[in-house]
């Protein structure tokens, strides 16, 4: 009976020790990821696994928008948000009926802060009648390079020929310099008397205070001790833009569609398939375009010309980005790793989710140089002396700055602006430099 008895007990102890199985894993299908922020908006990555698939998106609990997915990565904009904010996010997946089948985590987004528009500026003018700055290269505060043509005069009063194309800041003064070009290098019959000749600078390009790239009848490369000139192509001396993201991979354009390429060793005349004036190059990688990427402005300023943004993908090859403003000019772009891409001219714009937008609530001058530290700190320069701040949420016009002139060109580092153009006076035009600090 107590063999009986045990054998129960054991029985039934082992029917109660038994686990249950578990039930099937939820496997989720949909996720949402930040992908980042800027001070208004806010992009965010989605995921998932099925689609066609219908999803709600929420921010700190509220109802954003609800998104119908066709692939299986996607960015989601939300805008109009507050700068420096924290917010949090969630994806709901909706059935037909809009009842909900599934939700993400939470995702936590920091908007960036924005900067400040106050700023104080300085002028400087150099030189006498007929001269003009086309571009700058800031270095440091204590080291900066602006060519153009600069005519003083001698101790009676008479113009110095040839004049100067470079003005050198050394933190406290300008100091005038000239680079001639040898016109042997492309003209081996020239006479002894026209060895060297005067050609005003258009562009400048800097990398170190030992590494300055100029345009002056010939490329010339100054290594912090002497200046070496490469003929290069025919053309690349009258560049009206450089720009390089090393000194082996330098873009001088220009004129007439031209389109010069310096690899460190060799140089490569890209054929543009336009013929109207190259006005700013720019490159980089960026989020929203794509890696190792050049653009370039093409128009006619004041005209009805063309209007076309090429873009140049490693190593050499030439296709066209969207401008579809045809009424507006377009003389110079800039972009960032993070931002957006931004273009001025006959205005100033945007590209944002694949479309170009034009800020409204600046003064209706033309623009001719855009340049930036971030999308919460960018620069434009233009006609009537025009300088305006983006602070990542508006935009501000320094009425302080308007004069009767033009600033062609602009370079920021940090807090500080340095912009180079022309100023009217009685005797004509002078050159003129605007040092900005912003606070």
């Amino acid at each position: 009976m107590k063999r009986h008895l045990l054998f129960l007990l054991c029985t039934v102890a082992g029917f109660a020790c038994k686990e249950t199985p578990p039930g099937p894993t939820l496997v989720p299908t949909i996720q949402l990821a930040f992908e980042d922020a800027s001070c208004t908006e806010a992009w965010l990555k989605v995921t998932t696994t099925e689609i066609p698939t219908t999803v709600r998106l929420l921010r700190d609990g509220e109802r954003v928008s609800e998104v119908r997915l066709l692939t299986s990565d996607s960015l989601i904009l939300n805008e109009g948000l507050l700068p420096r904010h924290n917010y949090a996010y969630q994806l709901q997946k909706l059935a037909n009926d809009s009842t909900i089948i599934e939700a993400s985590p939470s995702v936590q987004v920091t908007t960036m802060d924005t900067t400040s528009h106050a700023c104080s500026f300085s002028m400087d003018t150099l030189g006498v009648n007929l001269s003009i700055l086309h571009d700058i290269a800031f270095i440091n505060d204590t080291l900066a390079y602006a060519v153009g043509e600069i005519s003083v005069l001698d101790s009676i009063g008479q113009l110095v020929n040839p004049p100067y194309n470079i003005a050198r800041w050394n933190g406290r003064k300008w100091e005038f310099m000239r680079r001639l070009w040898d016109c042997r290098l492309y003209y081996p019959n020239c006479g002894p008397s026209e060895f060297f000749l005067f050609n005003p600078i258009r562009s400048i390009a800097a990398f170190s205070p030992n590494d300055i790239w100029i345009a002056a009848g010939t490329a010339q490369h100054f290594d912090g001790t002497r200046w070496t000139e490469y003929p290069g192509v025919q053309g690349v001396g009258t560049a009206y833009k450089i720009w390089g993201d090393n000194p082996n991979n330098l873009f001088f354009v220009g004129y007439g569609g031209f389109i010069a390429r310096y690899t460190g060793t060799t140089w490569q005349r890209v054929e543009s398939g336009v013929t109207i004036t190259l006005n700013d190059v720019w490159g980089g990688s960026n989020r929203w375009l794509e890696n190792n990427i050049v653009l370039i402005a093409a128009s006619e300023k004041y005209t009805f010309s063309e209007k076309r943004i090429l873009r140049i993908k490693a190593p050499a090859v030439l296709d066209t980005l969207s401008w579809p403003m045809q009424d507006r000019p377009i003389q110079s772009l800039w972009f960032d790793t993070r931002s957006n891409l931004y273009a001025c001219g006959s205005g100033v714009f945007v590209l944002k989710n694949a479309t170009w937008k034009r800020f409204t609530s600046l003064p209706s001058i033309y623009t001719n140089c855009i340049r930036g530290n971030a999308e919460n700190d960018i620069w434009v320069v233009g006609d009537f002396g025009t300088v305006s701040h983006f602070n990542g949420m508006s935009w501000y016009t320094y009425p302080s700055m308007t004069f009767s002139g033009i600033l062609h060109s602009v370079a920021v580092k940090g807090k500080r602006l340095i912009a180079v153009g022309e100023i009217s006076s009685g005797q004509g035009t002078r050159a003129v430099v605007v040092r900005g600090q912003r606070n």
